[in-house]
């Protein structure tokens, strides 16, 4: 997709050789991932503030690392990042559904912003999360982390440069075994309008970057419970079909039943296998059956977080930018038109800025 904004000099230059980010969010997946890879694995990025549910919250923590307290704030007091000079971005990880409110807060600061996977509840949020950073000419970025994995890269290079020919079908399994729906995973997959994003989301991004492409259509998709003992009315499973314009396919599932982690890309003249497939670390592949020994970054947090550095502090274009996470949602919402039509649905393309690039 597009750059977000174009290729001119930032209003505001990055305070220090190293971009100070500020944590908006303090569950699970700031404590175990983003905290770290700031404070011990980051080679371009900083730890400059936190932003929590209120002001004390980020205080008490902030205090234990040694930030000062007028970088530590809550999520209403957002506006006061303005006058924070050491502060240059905004790792929004709070829930989905707070995304919006948290980007927009952020970025109206004059700040960058990273936002976490999926980047919002809907299409038309991220349209305003898109504008908003226009308007204040900052970046925002997609937490999409595999797309700084060695093995996702080697299988971006097979497919671009069409060392195996075309992609024929692309099929993605996500799964993790939950049994009650206070689960925290089940929790953060069911806050917004769609059940099962969170994981839906990885296929929908396997499918595009396994076949270098932008699907066009939903050929089939079921939303179903498959344990309503345990999730009542709540979908527990979703699978799709998306197809492409060159007559490729793929097809997807994620659920909470099964813990299943697999990525299949059919080549004209070759097979790429991964397993497991969507994981921070330890990700696997065979190329016709051939373990590839890639290089993979020791922290993939802190291997994201510096590439969005880099192309901050020279003012290029990220890998994963908004128009990235509007297109998942683009086809997400698709994907569940035809779950509840029970038929096959064009995708809007129409919704997607126009690529300039090629790249999907």
């Amino acid at each position: 997709m597009p750059a977000l904004l174009p290729i001119t000099k930032l209003q505001q230059p990055v305070a220090a050789s190293r971009l100070g980010i500020a944590v908006c969010g303090g569950g699970p997946y700031a404590r175990d991932w983003i905290l770290p890879a700031l404070l011990h694995h980051s080679t371009r990025c900083r730890l400059a503030g936190l932003i929590e549910a209120d002001t004390q919250q980020a205080r008490l923590l902030g205090r234990s690392l040694g930030l000062p307290a007028d970088c530590l704030v809550g999520f209403e007091d957002m506006p006061q990042l303005a006058s924070q000079d050491t502060i240059d971005a905004v790792y929004v990880a709070s829930p989905t559904s707070l995304h919006p409110r948290h980007a927009i807060a952020a970025l109206s600061a004059g700040k960058h912003v990273i936002c976490r996977k999926p980047m919002a509840p809907s299409s038309g949020a991220c349209r305003a999360m898109i504008e908003a950073a226009r308007r204040q000419q900052r970046a925002l970025v997609v937490d999409y982390q595999l797309h700084s994995e060695s093995h996702i890269q080697a299988l971006q290079r097979i497919v671009s440069q069409h060392t195996m020919g075309l992609t024929t079908h692309v099929r993605s399994l996500i799964g993790i075994q939950r049994t009650s729906v206070n689960d925290p995973d089940v929790r953060l997959d069911t806050a917004g309008p769609f059940p099962l994003m969170n994981l839906a989301v990885l296929g929908i991004q396997a499918a595009c970057y396994g076949t270098g492409q932008v699907p066009v259509t939903v050929e089939s998709a079921q939303i179903t419970t498959m344990r309503p003992q345990i999730f009542g009315s709540l979908p527990d499973t979703m699978a799709w079909t998306l197809g492409f314009a060159d007559g490729a396919t793929a097809s997807g599932e994620a659920t909470f039943n099964r813990t299943q982690n697999q990525l299949r890309v059919e080549m004209q003249r070759g097979l790429v296998e991964m397993e497991p497939a969507f994981t921070m670390r330890g990700i696997q592949s065979r190329i016709n059956g051939t373990p590839l020994a890639a290089a993979g970054a020791t922290n993939l947090m802190a291997a994201f977080l510096d590439h969005v550095a880099q192309a901050i502090m020279t003012n290029t274009r990220p890998n994963t930018p908004g128009e990235m996470g509007l297109r998942d949602l683009v086809i997400m919402e698709a994907i569940f038109s035809a779950a509840i039509q029970n038929k096959r649905v064009a995708i809007n393309l129409q919704q997607l800025p126009s690529s300039k690039t090629g790249r999907p």
